[in-house]
């Protein structure tokens, strides 16, 4: 989130390690919750976004025992 204006709940959903670049835009998706990730944060530039989603990535694998 980058603005200050409250925004719609919404579930926003990554897809680790998902091969090559499949247009999904017609498929169906069931979403499982497994563990809390963290509070809605708002960021302040483009590149701490990057970075938390990294270290999200990171957080969900060791959660889902993903690691490669």
């Amino acid at each position: 989130t980058f603005e200050d204006q409250p925004v719609p709940a919404r579930i926003e959903a990554y897809i680790i390690d998902l091969p090559g670049d499949p247009d999904l835009s017609s498929q169906s998706a069931r979403l499982e919750f497994v563990e809390f990730q963290r509070p809605e944060l708002r960021f302040p530039s483009i590149q701490t976004l990057i970075d938390q989603i990294h270290l999200d990535i990171q957080r969900s694998r060791e959660v889902l025992n993903h690691d490669r």
